[in-house]
């Protein structure tokens, strides 16, 4: 009996070492493989008009290497570099995505949504002054619909009467000066400024932008008194 022990000691020998070894071969011996590697990007949410850029930023947790590798999934929408500086190219709804480049099944993604500035405004209309008393003569509205059209930088809002309608340029942080004249409180040609700007505003469900604006009339001391009124405008599209 004891030849056969002395063959039995390398079989269960040998059968030991190959579960150890296969026991090892299934276990991942890279550190970020031995963790859960997670990524969030920081904000989650962006909005964004046409032209400007907001940095996104990526947090990896459980892995040695913080590297990501960014993209967007609609390059005519907005655009995202290596830094994850996103810029918005036209309106329209995008996700960024950062996955992680030690864990590529690690991913945090973001949207991004970029309101158009072109549409129609359902606005409301303060008396900011009147000190000539001509408001109810103008009879404008406490809430009207401003239709607004750019082309380029030129921007033009008009309205049903007595809004008059202003054109001018817009600038490359949104904001305007537009001019126009027309008939106010039955006077012709009562000059006619609005200055204002545009502002990206999220909602739960979708991307709208804000105007907000000082729309003055009788600039030219046209109206009784010589004295203007002035409104102050609010209101988002779509």
């Amino acid at each position: 009996m004891i030849p056969l022990v002395v063959r039995l000691v390398p079989i269960v020998l040998l059968a030991l070492a190959v579960q150890a070894s296969s026991c090892e071969e299934g276990r991942s011996t890279g550190p970020d493989r031995e963790r859960e590697v997670t990524v969030v990007l920081e904000p989650d949410t962006v909005a964004l008009l046409s032209g400007q850029s907001t940095r996104v930023r990526a947090r990896v947790s459980g892995a040695d290497d913080e590297a990501v590798q960014w993209s967007s999934s609609n390059a005519a929408v907005a655009t995202v570099d290596s830094l994850g500086t996103v810029t918005a190219v036209t309106a329209g709804t995008v996700t960024v995505t950062a996955t992680s480049k030690a864990v590529p099944g690690a991913r945090g993604q973001a949207t991004v949504q970029v309101p158009p500035l072109a549409g129609r405004y359902r606005v409301t209309i303060t008396v900011q002054t009147d000190t000539g008393g001509n408001h109810a003569a103008v009879n404008l509205s406490s809430v009207v619909t401003v239709d607004v059209a750019v082309d380029g930088t030129t921007i033009t809002l008009t309205g049903d009467p007595p809004w008059v309608a202003v054109t001018g340029l817009l600038s490359s942080n949104y904001s305007f000066v537009a001019d126009g004249s027309g008939t106010v409180a039955g006077v012709a040609d009562v000059a006619v400024r609005s200055t204002g700007r545009f502002d990206p505003v999220l909602t739960a469900a979708s991307a709208v932008s804000q105007l907000t604006s000082q729309y003055r009339m009788g600039t030219g001391g046209e109206l009784s008194g010589g004295q203007q009124v002035i409104y102050r405008v609010e209101g988002q599209s779509p």
